[in-house]
């Protein structure tokens, strides 16, 4: 894949030459350093996860390893605190299921049934389970949890299990032993190389695919939610700001990470798959030039540093990448999503 060597006199770039930290917006998702320190906590989790250490915390909750002492192996549980509103309705699922099933029961009867047939096990199944998401829509991780289950793929952090016990839900993913992006390009910046920055877009947008083929966009595609294991493999995690796309393939969101997300969702505009495809944009150009011109402490200078950027071009900075790959991706990473590409 060749070695990165930027021509710097050649390029026109910003100056900018420190790595910042991504400034989230309502949302401190990015994972911390691994804590070293094993935590003194005999306590199982939900009676089955043995609580090892933690390994990053923020907004939306603590992310912790744990072992499962069923299945003898390792997991990663994201610990979200709910509100006590969240909290409440959460309590009330089960008698409002039962209340709801009651009422239904009595109008069937009054609309002239002379039977009303009681419902089989598996009806009572059925019943529940559409009862408990229309009362815990919204819930924080129960969504996350949702969407992230439906997607399938070897690029996505797989989801086992969501539950909620008291005040706390608990979201038992699949723990993957390595570093984020984020780690690995201020670790070993100097030694990526084009087959490096490829199969990390190559894994990144076959996850965004999967997830844009069953209606989910994600929103909050950074370095920090993509995380390399030991064998090299690459996977996106993080589904807590992803949304169902309407039937116009669009959605909504109230938070992002900026320098990883476009205007319009800066916006609060009416968002599709090329949102997600700036971000994946922007991640590859960091990769590419070392550098992301688009972060800034706030959200009004980040809003002029997209309008107002002037970028390197990758082909300068590599002497084996083709001019075309500059094309293509300033085209993602054009300000306006009606000039970009359709899909991924």
């Amino acid at each position: 894949g060749g070695s990165k060597r930027c021509f710097r006199r050649a390029c026109l770039t910003r100056a900018d030459p420190k790595r910042e930290k991504s400034q989230g917006i309502g949302n401190a998702q990015g994972r911390k350093e691994p804590k070293g320190a094993r935590m003194n906590n005999s306590r199982l989790i939900l009676n089955k996860y043995l609580p090892l250490k933690e390994i990053g915390s923020g907004g939306f909750g603590t992310v912790f390893v744990c072992k499962d002492m069923l299945m003898q192996r390792l997991v990663a549980i994201k610990k979200i605190e709910l509100t006590e509103l969240d909290a409440q309705r959460a309590r009330w699922v089960r008698d409002d299921m039962n209340r709801d099933a009651q009422v239904d029961a009595l109008n069937a009867f009054e609309t002239g049934h002379t039977t009303i047939n009681l419902l089989t096990p598996g009806e009572e199944d059925s019943l529940a389970d559409s009862l408990e998401r229309r009362y815990l829509a919204n819930v924080p991780g129960l969504d996350e949890a949702r969407m992230a289950a439906a997607l399938s793929d070897p690029s996505i952090v797989a989801i086992y299990d969501c539950q909620i016990a008291g005040n706390v839900v608990y979201l038992v993913m699949e723990y993957v032993e390595g570093a984020t992006l984020t780690q690995v390009l201020a670790d070993y910046n100097d030694e990526i190389t084009l087959d490096i920055v490829s199969a990390v877009f190559e894994s990144v947008s076959r996850a965004l695919e999967v997830a844009h083929e069953n209606g989910v966009l994600h929103f909050d595609i950074k370095p920090d939610n993509v995380l390399i294991d030991a064998q090299g493999n690459v996977k996106v995690t993080d589904f807590g700001l992803a949304t169902l796309s309407d039937a116009q393939g669009e959605g909504t969101a109230a938070a992002g990470t900026i320098g990883y997300m476009p205007l319009e969702q800066m916006r609060q505009e009416p968002l599709d798959a090329r949102t997600d495809e700036w971000a994946l944009a922007s991640i590859a150009y960091e990769m590419l030039v070392g550098e992301n011109p688009f972060l800034a402490p706030t959200l009004d200078q980040a809003l002029n540093s997209i309008d107002g950027a002037e970028l390197t071009l990758p082909s300068r900075c590599w002497g084996d990448l083709p001019d075309e790959v500059d094309d293509v991706l300033f085209k993602a990473l054009d300000p306006q999503k009606e000039d970009r590409y359709e899909s991924v």
